[in-house]
């Protein structure tokens, strides 16, 4: 009897903690929920997507983060990814600010690129009300609202 005791104490312990847990990602989402907005914006060594995180601070996120917290397909994290990637590989570590794409156009295919993928996030994500697409400083703030 005693030990029927215990273990139901047991499962309602844990049952509170489930709880709990389940109204810290129900705040995180009503986070997000409240601003609806995001930014897109590449940068070097950071996560090209911006928007607020559980205690309300402005911060970067990897494409794999914001897919779990934006509810995001396997698809479009892979394609943010890979897009993402081909900025990244452009870094020029011997002399930095002469990283940059090797042609116009190729510069021109990769911002139309993160544009699309800036409107996928918009119609994909319950979460997500507008997309700030800055491609990677090359659009103005507030210039290409999704």
């Amino acid at each position: 009897m005693l030990t029927q005791k215990r273990r139901a104490r047991h499962l309602t312990n844990e049952h509170r903690e489930n709880q709990a847990a389940k109204q810290e990602c129900k705040l995180q989402e009503s986070s997000l929920l409240a601003a609806g907005s995001i930014s897109m914006l590449a940068g070097f060594f950071e996560g090209p997507l911006f928007y607020l995180d559980g205690d309300g601070d402005w911060m970067n996120h990897s494409p794999k983060q914001a897919g779990k917290d934006l509810r995001l397909s396997a698809e479009l994290i892979s394609d943010i990814t890979t897009w993402d990637d081909e900025y990244q590989a452009i870094y020029d570590d011997n002399y930095p600010p002469d990283s940059r794409f090797p042609t116009p156009a190729t510069k021109a295919a990769w911002i139309e690129k993160g544009r699309q993928l800036a409107v996928r996030i918009k119609q994909e994500s319950p979460l997500v009300t507008s997309v700030d697409y800055q491609a990677n400083g090359s659009i103005k703030n507030g210039e290409c609202m999704i």
